[in-house]
């Protein structure tokens, strides 16, 4: 097997097996939509989504970038030193999370109370080991990737879900109301994803730490800071709509713009996943060779980019349907959001493949100074949008943000590796995309389950169509990849 088809097949099988587990999870937790809405309302998961967001907040600054260091240096590092790369990035992250968490649950404190956050006492219980555990499933999933073992990836994340929907359902089930059944299904997901993938061997990690050279660890740290950077900006990108909407709305109106979110970023498990495969993987092609590699990841860089598209169709089709089949009706207002969402989530995705050429050559540090202006441009957008037009004017904050993001990151990092990317057919593929969506969106169909089957034959007809346009032969590639991923 070629050395260009030997990576298509690892990131294919590795990002298809990741999108898999992702949307079983996503499907158990739409599926426990139904009971939850109507037992908990809408007030619940405003709350939980402004945790989510202090979570989200210091596990990324906790992690200090040190998993996109571990991702980078682990498999350039000689056998004897990787041990000394895993323990480094393990404890220094573990002490960072501990420390975040303590500030953390302090800020929520103080601005919970300066929001009137109902129930924030049992928010502030829940974040510390929220925090914690989320930084050390991160690392974990991290050293699973580094072996290759995107099976054992994709079970846990499997596992972690339904476990998450089964405490989330039991406790409300039970009579439990308010926050707590959504805060303790999100803490059961962290406990069991780290559980599942396990933690590397702890005997001996501060003494292998110390075995590296401080070149080394400044090597390190200064690509992990670099990555760091980009974190709390991308909370305050993903994340600062729902402060802005919770300062000019109620906590119900945040809840349902919260459930629209869930539905309309699925497409983000799927950017995930690429992601995941795709960076150690052209790493290791990178680092095994010496030759010019960059004509097959372009023509890999442009399947993912198709693939991304057709999951923006997909989700940006079908949202609207399910928002409606799945919640009470207090939901429904959301289904308005789901398609600007949906194109952001595309958007932010197309960033992220943008990304590989700063990643290959250690730049890190570009990408946090174009995070930097994406962020403040974000904040204007949210203060004038959000106002005026609510939740709506969120979503379209939120795609005009990552929109902008993209380009950017596609325009600079053409000067570190200037991947021949066909750009006319990717342009022509990407307007075909979107008016593809707009149609299938305005179709006048009322009944939800016949707007589901409508919209679902047209997306996946586009999305064939598309994934022909921008390489005639990727239909015959993708089979063959699905027939070589369920091979048992």
């Amino acid at each position: 097997m070629s050395q260009s088809a030997s990576l298509a097949r690892r990131v294919f099988s590795g990002s298809g097996q990741i999108s898999v587990a992702n949307g079983l999870a996503r499907l158990v937790s739409l599926l426990c939509f139904p009971l939850l809405s109507r037992w908990l309302g809408p007030a619940p998961y405003g709350v939980y989504s402004l945790a989510a967001t202090m979570v989200g907040l210091a596990s990324t600054v906790g992690l200090l970038g040190l998993d996109m260091a571990y991702a980078r240096y682990y498999l350039e590092a000689e056998s004897p030193d990787q041990p000394a790369v895993e323990a480094f990035c393990w404890t220094r992250a573990a002490a960072a999370a501990a420390f975040c968490a303590v500030l953390a649950t302090l800020l929520w404190l103080g601005l919970s109370q300066r929001f009137a956050v109902l129930e924030r006492i049992s928010v502030a219980a829940f974040l510390p080991a929220a925090i914690v555990l989320s930084v050390l499933a991160t690392m974990a999933t991290t050293r699973v990737r580094l072996q290759a073992r995107y099976g054992r990836m994709a079970a846990a994340v499997a596992a972690a879900a339904v476990a998450s929907a089964l405490v989330s359902l039991l406790l409300a089930a039970a009579g439990l109301r308010g926050v707590l059944p959504l805060l303790l299904g999100a803490l059961s997901t962290s406990a069991l994803s780290l559980l599942w993938l396990g933690l590397p061997p702890l005997a001996g990690q501060r003494d292998a730490a110390r075995r590296l050279s401080p070149t080394q660890r400044r090597e390190l740290m200064k690509l992990g800071l670099s990555c760091a950077v980009t974190g709390p900006l991308y909370w305050l990108i993903s994340s600062s709509d729902r402060w802005f909407l919770a300062l000019n709305r109620s906590e119900a109106d945040l809840g349902i713009y919260s459930i629209a979110s869930t539905l309309a970023l699925m497409g983000i498990m799927v950017n995930t996943a690429v992601h995941l495969a795709l960076f150690p993987e052209a790493s290791r092609l990178v680092t095994a060779s010496s030759s010019d590699e960059t004509v097959r990841l372009a023509r890999l860089w442009e399947q993912l980019a198709v693939v991304l598209l057709v999951v923006m169709l997909l989700v940006g089709s079908l949202g609207a349907p399910l928002l409606r089949l799945l919640t009470a009706p207090s939901f429904h207002g959301g289904t308005a959001y789901i398609p600007w969402l949906a194109c952001g989530a595309f958007f932010y995705g197309l960033a992220g493949l943008g990304n590989l050429p700063f990643f290959l050559a250690g730049k890190m540090n570009r990408v946090a100074v174009l995070w930097g202006f994406t962020a403040g441009l974000c904040l204007i957008l949210n203060s004038l949008l959000i106002p005026r037009f609510g939740g709506l004017g969120a979503a379209v904050a939120q795609m005009l943000t990552y929109l902008s993001l993209s380009l950017m990151t596609l325009t600079a990092g053409r000067s570190l590796m200037a991947l021949p990317l066909r750009w006319g057919r990717l342009s022509l593929v990407l307007l075909l995309a979107l008016a593809g969506l707009a149609g299938v969106v305005c179709l006048p169909i009322p009944n939800p389950w016949l707007a589901l089957l409508v919209n679902l034959a047209a997306s996946l007809l586009l999305g064939l169509a598309l994934a022909w346009l921008i390489s005639p032969d990727a239909l015959d590639r993708m089979l063959l990849q699905v027939r070589r991923v369920c091979r048992p």
